[in-house]
C-alpha cells in the first residue's frame, strides 16, 4: 500500500479550544476515494500524549505547526505513520535504492583498481614498462 496523493494538512481548532487536530486526506494506491485522516500529535511526540493536553494555546499552536511540518515531510516521502504498510513499502524502496547505489559504486571501484576505467592509459602503461 503506497500513498499516491495527499492534501496539505490544515490545523482545525474547535470553538472551546479542547480538541484541535490536523486534518488531511490521503489517496492510496489502488483506491479511487480519498481517505480522511486526523492527527492529534500523539504519533509525533516522545511521551505519546496528545498536544491537546497543552494548556497554553500559543504553545499548543506552535507544537501543532511543528507536527504539521513533520507530517508533510512524511507524506512527501509516501509514509503514513498510521498505516504500517506504507512505512514498510518506503523502507523497502530505500533499501533497493541503496543496494543499487552500492553495487554501482563497487563496480566502479573494481574497474578503477583493475585499470579498466581508462583502458588506453592502462595499455600504454603496460607497453612502456
Amino acid at each position: 500500500m503506497k500513498i499516491v496523493d495527499y492534501t496539505q494538512p490544515k490545523l482545525y481548532k474547535d470553538s472551546e479550544n479542547k480538541k484541535w487536530n490536523l486534518y488531511y486526506k490521503v489517496k492510496y494506491e489502488g483506491q479511487e476515494k480519498w481517505t480522511p485522516q486526523k492527527e492529534y500529535g500523539k504519533n509525533y511526540t516522545l511521551d505519546r500524549k496528545s498536544l491537546n493536553s497543552i494548556a497554553d494555546l500559543k504553545k499548543r499552536e506552535t507544537e501543532f505547526i511543528k507536527v504539521m511540518g513533520a507530517l508533510e515531510h512524511h507524506l512527501k516521502a509516501g509514509v503514513s505513520i498510521k498505516v504500517p504498510e506504507t512505512v514498510k513499502v518506503a523502507v523497502e524502496e530505500r533499501i533497493k535504492e541503496t543496494k543499487k547505489l552500492a553495487l554501482d559504486e563497487n563496480l566502479k571501484l573494481f574497474l578503477r583498481l583493475k585499470g579498466y576505467d581508462k583502458p588506453i592509459l592502462y595499455v600504454m602503461e603496460m607497453l612502456t614498462t
